[in-house]
């Protein structure tokens, strides 16, 4: 399953993505977190991803630290 990430200036959204549509959508307000506080999100899901895209317009700080950590956890 794939994992889509969109990384705004306040919210992270995400869902994954299956041959039957979108599943396990959710959202995560960021702004006025840390990179590493803003990573909770990631425990939220509902399922394993095997991929992941993300676009991003809040700077490369947290879309890194989201790469690392969906590395580590789901090496994806």
């Amino acid at each position: 399953m794939q994992l889509l990430i969109d990384i705004g200036n306040t919210r992270i959204k995400w869902a994954f993505a299956s041959g039957e549509g979108l599943l396990g959508a959710g959202e995560f307000v960021h702004r006025g977190c840390s990179p590493f506080e803003a990573l909770a999100f990631i425990d939220q899901f509902t399922h394993h991803p095997l991929a992941a895209a993300l676009v991003n317009v809040a700077g490369t700080q947290l879309s890194d630290a989201i790469a690392v950590e969906l590395d580590q956890r789901f090496n994806c």
